[in-house]
């Protein structure tokens, strides 16, 4: 399919129509409006017929989730679907030439190397886990701290498992206890690491703390959590087990947590930390020795723009978002059975 230049006004213009379907996805069209209106599944968020497209608008057309709220051109589209700069959609649209429509696992094909995980200073994980400890008795204490967990489907034993806490109030520690200089910044030098009100998730290598992330309560809802500074930023594996021959993918540590405490015995659990969150040279191994890899990033935009990444460098990675709300937490909320849906990934023979 050659890709015509869309901004020539009076010449024939590719439509978003065309490079979605370019792409295997097809919609329907459902009403006159703005020229004509078709409707399908997002492809970002896979809301059921919520994606709307504009095909004979300006630009090739226009498209909106009214799930998600992705919205935008042809150019858009591209940049937002192909994780690529402006210059590079323009040129794929045949602004200077008419490339064809490239395959996404050839388009962006990378160069891509783990990086060997930063442990924090001894001093630090010693510090750490006096924290954790405190944590865990203020959990014990706070029935509140505890329902909320259980909400999420992290029973006690669970949450112990994980050695989860509870910090009941604002944190201040001196950072030469932690072994770390003080911060300069432009304008002041911090002397104090901060930790805030909410539940305490560590993460260990070995037998030590080395991340210590805290899901805040108190603050913008679009900023969660807290990581302490230094911490290693290496993935949570959960119980890794060279006789389990299927790893599962999530970006939150307590859903990460969740899925292990009903799937452990099944498949080894790596939590990202986030949708853009790479693993660590470490975690490449367990990955590169399993037989598949389910990837259960959150089924938003960022989580389908990280599968892209997981399905351009690991070839046994498989899809597997889940099928109520967003990630396995709202999905519990809804009433899947995790496990079943676990089990489904195990035994689905689709290729990766």
């Amino acid at each position: 399919m050659s890709i015509i230049n869309v901004n020539n006004r009076g010449k024939d213009s590719v439509s978003i129509l065309e490079i979605l379907g370019a792409y295997g996805f097809s919609f329907k069209r459902v009403s006159s409006t703005g020229g004509s209106e078709y409707a399908g599944p997002c492809v970002w968020c896979y809301g059921k017929d919520r994606f709307r497209v504009w095909p004979h608008q300006k630009n090739g057309g226009r498209y909106w989730c009214r799930q998600c709220g992705a919205s935008g051109d042809s150019i858009q589209f591209l940049r937002d679907y192909l994780n690529i700069g402006y210059g590079e959609a323009v040129a794929v649209l045949g602004i200077s030439a008419r490339p064809k429509m490239p395959d996404i696992a050839q388009r962006t094909q990378c160069q891509w190397t783990p990086r060997e995980a930063t442990l924090p200073p001894e001093a630090w994980c010693k510090q750490a886990l006096k924290v954790v400890e405190y944590a865990q008795d203020q959990l014990s204490k706070n029935p509140a701290a505890q329902r909320w967990l259980s909400e999420r489907g992290i029973t006690p034993e669970a949450a112990n498992k994980a050695r989860l806490g509870w910090i009941s109030s604002n944190l201040y520690f001196d950072r030469a206890d932690w072994g770390l200089p003080d911060k300069q910044d432009a304008d002041r030098i911090t002397t104090k690491i901060f930790i805030p009100i909410g539940v305490a998730i560590p993460s260990t290598t070995g037998d030590a703390i080395t991340r210590m992330r805290i899901r805040k309560f108190i603050g913008s809802p679009d900023n969660k959590y807290h990581i302490l500074p230094s911490s290693c930023m290496a993935p949570m594996v959960l119980d890794c087990n060279t006789a389990k021959d299927v790893v599962v993918v999530v970006e939150s540590e307590l859903d990460g947590i969740l899925l292990n405490s009903v799937a452990g015995d099944l498949v080894t659990v790596v939590a990202l930390g986030s949708a853009q969150a790479k693993p660590d040279a470490d975690t490449v191994k367990i990955l590169n020795d399993a037989e598949r890899i389910l990837v259960a990033l959150d089924t938003d935009r960022a989580g389908y723009n990280g599968w892209l990444w997981w399905r351009q460098n690991f070839n046994k990675a498989v899809r597997w978002p889940v099928i109520k709300g967003k990630d396995p937490g709202e999905a519990y909320k809804g009433g899947l059975d995790l496990r079943t849906w676990i089990m489904a990934g195990l035994i689905n023979d689709d290729s990766p």
